[in-house]
Formats: structure tokens, C-alpha cells, sequence
């Protein structure tokens, strides 16, 4: 449930894609900062860069992120169905 003391937080953004190859946005998150992001997928690998603005009181400069990922195709055979209708007996 909600506890009065607990701070309230909210996270909103913008997601683009475009070839469903390139992305890039920009999200807001209240009170902490906004953070600009952009990446690429190229065969099943996936490279991101992402860019924090702090707007909080602690005033630093920032952070960088940089993610690689893989996305493995995985197929698995479905068993066949077999359907018994009376109709057909």
C-alpha cells in the first residue's frame, strides 16, 4: 500500500524507433534528472548510449551509460493437436 512517508516518484519519457534497427528519447524523472538516450541493433546485437542531467540539489555532472546486448532466437516445437469432434467419427 502507500506509506505517507515514502517519497513519491515519477518517471515519464519518449521512446522513438525508427527501421526497427535505430531508437533514441529522452526520459524525465521528478526531483533526479532527465536522461537522453539513442542505440542501434545490428544482427541480433543490440548498442545503447545513454546520458543522465542531474536537476537534483547534488549538482554533478552527469553519468554516461553504455550497454551491449545479444538477443538469442530461441524456437522450440510446438507439439501437434489432435481435435476429436464426434462429427467426424
Amino acid at each position: 500500500g502507500y506509506m505517507s512517508s515514502a517519497p513519491i516518484i515519477i518517471n515519464a519519457g519518449v521512446l522513438g524507433e525508427y527501421n526497427k534497427m535505430i531508437w533514441a528519447g529522452v526520459f524525465y524523472k521528478y526531483q533526479e534528472g532527465i536522461a537522453v538516450l539513442a542505440g542501434v541493433e545490428y544482427k541480433s546485437i543490440k548498442v545503447s548510449y545513454a546520458y543522465d542531467i542531474n536537476t537534483n540539489k547534488l549538482k554533478n555532472s552527469g553519468s554516461h551509460e553504455i550497454r551491449v546486448g545479444y538477443c538469442f532466437k530461441l524456437e522450440f516445437e510446438k507439439p501437434k493437436r489432435s481435435y476429436k469432434n464426434t462429427r467426424y467419427l
